[in-house]
């Protein structure tokens, strides 16, 4: 038997939860960047190809590890469904968690933070300083594997709670990179594991269907829940990657629009000259991408100190 080539960092699963057909094989989907809509199959959309394996050993996550991942937590949302988060075993809490994470870690937008982080770092100190032990992507993969247990022991402190909007009423989308987060304080806390740091929010948020939420909170947010699907859906657009799903276009469409206002706003705020040297209006295609890092002299002068020997041959 053949190994899967096509390794779906938004679970097909979730996405035929999104689908429109009764075989639920087709999603709805746009691309913020050229600002098309369109349907398309749920096999060939939300993957890359061999995206979970190592280059240089061969070996495949998706097998020995996403997999597993991903079977325990849809196993685990649909006794959730019957049963409610709270009166779940412990050990389908701890699926959902583990789910959860992954969802954090292993999606393209967070080896892209790796890879840019790296050539900020380049640009900045020199060509011998890198974060990269092996390669960019086989560091991804084990960043991965090492810190899941990390986050999930981190999301334990949180109530974890499912929450349900009426059907055909207000509708989740879902992007790319699909969990979104905020603190209610200034404050924000690092998780130090393997690779890049990762944000430990107080609030995080994810949906499973157009109806269903799965969130994971310190303190109860007060928003009621069509405010809660209205900030879910401004964050599915402004954290994806490129890509955001639904099963509708009006919905994807509609958040489009609000997308461009929310980038030009955002331009706006940083100069407020940008929009009309470039000739933007507001409402005009426009698609923010992840700002590069600039290191003070005081910073650089620390970091070169720390990590002086950090280079690939040591």
């Amino acid at each position: 038997m053949s190994e899967p080539k096509k390794h779906h960092y938004v679970p097909q699963w979730i996405l035929r939860n999104f689908s429109f057909d009764k075989e639920k094989k087709k999603i709805c989907v746009v691309d913020k960047i050229e600002g098309q809509t369109r349907s398309g199959a749920i096999l060939k959309l939300g993957m890359q190809n061999n995206f979970y394996k190592y280059k240089e050993s061969g070996k495949n996550l998706e097998i020995d590890f996403v997999r597993d991942i991903d079977t325990a937590g849809s196993v685990a949302f649909s006794k959730a469904k019957e049963i409610s988060v709270a009166n779940l075993k412990d050990d389908d809490k701890q699926h959902l968690r583990r789910f959860f994470a992954a969802q954090i870690l292993r999606t393209p937008t967070i080896f892209s933070s790796l890879q840019r982080f790296d050539e900020d770092l380049r640009s900045e100190l020199g060509e011998e300083f890198t974060i990269i032990k092996k390669s960019a992507h086989s560091d991804f993969l084990d960043s991965l594997v090492k810190n899941i247990d990390l986050l999930e022991k981190s999301l334990q402190s949180r109530t974890m709670r499912i929450l349900e909007s009426e059907p055909n009423k207000h509708r989740f989308v879902i992007g790319d990179s699909p969990v979104y987060h905020f603190n209610y304080g200034e404050k924000t806390r690092i998780l130090h594991g393997h690779g890049l740091p990762i944000i430990d929010s107080d609030f995080m948020a994810m949906p499973l269907t157009p109806f269903a939420i799965l969130v994971f909170y310190k303190e109860k947010p007060e928003l009621d829940l069509k405010e809660l699907i209205n900030q879910n859906n401004e964050w599915q657009f402004i954290n994806s990657d490129r890509f955001v799903f639904s099963n509708t276009e009006e919905h994807l469409k509609q958040g489009l629009k609000t997308y461009y206002k929310i980038s030009y706003n955002y331009i706006n705020s940083l100069d407020s000259s940008m929009p009309g040297k470039q000739g933007i209006q507001y409402g005009d295609r426009v698609d923010v991408r992840p700002m590069r890092i600039a290191f003070s002299d005081e910073l650089k002068k620390e970091l070169i100190k720390k990590f002086g020997d950090n280079t690939k041959s040591s």
